[in-house]
C-alpha cells in the first residue's frame, strides 16, 4: 500500500531477477507495510500537490496519515500567532480547488484571526515566487549577479519547518559554498537535514538524507572539522544502508570516506 510516510522501500536486485523490500523506519507487529509511489522530492511537497500527482498517475485519492491529518499539512507550517509559543498553525487544504484555511496552534490551541491568516498566506506566495525566480536564474546560463545573491541571502521561509525551507536552505547552502562562505553553508545544510527530519521523522532514512549528510561531511572536512565530518559520514552510511543495504555503492562510498577520515586522524 502507498503512504506519504512509508515505512518500507522496494527496489530490484542488481541482476534484475527479484524485488527487494526493506524497512526504512521501525515497524511494530501488526503494522501495515507501506511504500511510497512518489519520489523523494515529491514527498515533501504540499498535501494537495501529492494527492493530485497520485490521482493523475495512479487514479486514487490518498488518505494516509499525513494527507488525512486533522491538524493539517505538515509542509505548510506557520509560527503560532502567540510569539511566546513554539507551536505552529498548519494549512488545511486537501485538494487544489479547496480554499486554504489554518487550524488552531498545535501547542497552545490558539485560533488564528482571518486577517493574520491572510497575511501569512500572502507571504507564503511571495516567498514561493521569489524562490522560483532565483531558481530560474541559477538554472540558466546567466551569471549570478549580486542582486540574486543578496535576494537569496535575505530570503527566509515562513517557518523553519515549512516545506519552502528545504528549497531555500538547499539553494543557500550550494551558493554559499561556491562563495567559500563555508560556516554559513554548513549551517544551511544542517537546517535542511533538520527540516526534512521534522517532516518525515527522525527514524526515516532514504537516499536524499544520505546524500545531504555526505555533502555536509564534505563541507565540514573542507572547513577543517574532521570530527564533524566523521559523524556526518557515519550517519550517511546508516541512511544508505537502511535504504539500499550494505552492498549499495553509495553506502560503500560513504564508508570509504569514514575510513579516510579515521586514517587521517
Amino acid at each position: 500500500a502507498h503512504s506519504c510516510h512509508p515505512n518500507c522501500v522496494w527496489y530490484r536486485s542488481p541482476n534484475g531477477r527479484s524485488q527487494i523490500i526493506r524497512t526504512i523506519q521501525p515497524i511494530q507487529k501488526g503494522d501495515l507495510m507501506t511504500i511510497s509511489y512518489l519520489s523523494c522530492d515529491m514527498l515533501i511537497m504540499p498535501t494537495f500537490v501529492r494527492r493530485l500527482e497520485l490521482n493523475q498517475a495512479w487514479n486514487f485519492q490518498c488518505f494516509c496519515s499525513r494527507c488525512a491529518s486533522a491538524q493539517g499539512d505538515d509542509t505548510r507550517s506557520f509560527n503560532c500567532a502567540n510569539a511566546s509559543c513554539k507551536g505552529y498553525h498548519l494549512v488545511q487544504q486537501l485538494d487544489l480547488d479547496d480554499h486554504p484555511k489554518m487550524g488552531s496552534c498545535t501547542v497552545c490551541e490558539e485560533e488564528i484571526s482571518p486577517s493574520f491568516q491572510a497575511s501569512l498566506l500572502i507571504r507564503e506566495e511571495m516567498v514561493q515566487e521569489n524562490m522560483n525566480y532565483v531558481d530560474r536564474v541559477l538554472d540558466s546560463d546567466l551569471p549570478v549577479v549580486d542582486d540574486i545573491t543578496n535576494m537569496l541571502r535575505t530570503l527566509e521561509p515562513p517557518s523553519l519547518t515549512h516545506g519552502l525551507a528545504l528549497q531555500i536552505y538547499a539553494t543557500k547552502s550550494e551558493l554559499l559554498e561556491q562563495l567559500n562562505e563555508l560556516a554559513t553553508a554548513i549551517d544551511m545544510q544542517r537546517r535542511w537535514i533538520d527540516c526534512r527530519s521534522h517532516l518525515l521523522g527522525e527514524d526515516y532514512f532514504d537516499e536524499q538524507t544520505g546524500f545531504a549528510l555526505e555533502r555536509l561531511g564534505d563541507m565540514m572536512g573542507k572547513a577543517g572539522d574532521e570530527k564533524g565530518a566523521l559523524k556526518a559520514y557515519q550517519k550517511a552510511v546508516v541512511a544508505f544502508q537502511t535504504y539500499r543495504g550494505s552492498s549499495s555503492s553509495y553506502a560503500k562510498c560513504a564508508m570509504n570516506k569514514v575510513a579516510s577520515v579515521q586514517n587521517s586522524s
